[in-house]
């Protein structure tokens, strides 16, 4: 099961998620970065590549790099990572997510999609948001400008003294998000502040059992307008076993 495990960056018109989950067996689809931060750094050398090492790597996601999966210079690099965002479909605004593992095989980086994989010209379009990335580190350049600024009404610590009763099972990291479980069930929810309204908080209810379709494992997603709205679902969700399936908008169940 595929599940965050940091806050999103953006790049090149895509959210580009750190996750867990991802199985890189079936990563058959391979890109290697080289051409494409060759393009960036408008070079004609993409051995460029052998020079990003995994600090620049978590670098290039800057909020959150899981820090639990262990990863050091000198060990193999092996991130999972979604790639999503909005786009209009038959005049419906439609969520795309498209699952990929970022690696290092035989010294060089690459990008390499699942059978999930979309179509190679958004294949392509994805290499270039993440050369982005890694090209703003590599070049010394600033992160935050290449990505759209956070605002939130709210903050993660002082949301997560409310969820007293509750643990904090993800690695600490996230300024921006977090992921709690209760004593009485499995289920976990995950709730974050990164979003267009700065008044909202975002929520995903996971549960590792259930039979979901979604690509993070989500049984129900919704958004909050208060901490205290917040603290009702996780214990109806967590504790009482209620919302099983559910779509929630502002607090309002429907």
């Amino acid at each position: 099961m595929i599940r965050k495990a940091g806050t999103p960056v953006f790049a090149n018109d895509y959210w580009l998620v750190p996750v867990v989950g991802v199985d890189s067996g079936r990563a058959l689809y391979r890109h290697d970065l080289g051409r494409f931060l060759a393009a960036r750094r408008a070079t004609s050398a993409p051995q460029d590549t052998h020079s990003v090492t995994i600090t620049e790597v978590c670098a290039a996601f800057p909020f959150s790099f899981p820090r639990k999966l262990g990863l050091r210079d000198g060990s193999p690099l092996e991130l999972g990572v979604v790639a999503g965002r909005v786009e209009t479909h038959q005049g419906r605004r439609v969520d795309v997510q498209y699952p990929l593992v970022l690696r290092e095989r035989d010294g060089r980086i690459e990008a390499a999609f699942t059978d999930a994989r979309p179509d190679d010209a958004t294949q392509e379009q994805i290499c270039i948001a993440i050369a982005e990335r890694l090209s703003l580190v590599s070049d010394d350049l600033s992160i935050g400008a290449a990505s759209p600024p956070f605002r939130s009404s709210w903050a993660i610590d002082k949301i997560l003294h409310l969820f007293s009763g509750y643990q904090r099972v993800d690695d600490g990291t996230d300024t921006l998000a977090a992921r709690v479980v209760s004593n009485s069930s499995n289920r976990r929810m995950y709730f974050y502040l990164y979003g267009e309204d700065p008044a909202l908080i975002h929520f995903d209810l996971e549960d590792p059992d259930a039979d979901t379709h979604e690509w993070d494992g989500a049984v129900g997603r919704g958004t909050v307008k208060n901490p205290a709205n917040l603290l009702t679902v996780a214990r109806t969700w967590l504790d009482t076993g209620g919302l099983a399936s559910v779509d929630i908008k502002n607090g309002s169940q429907r």
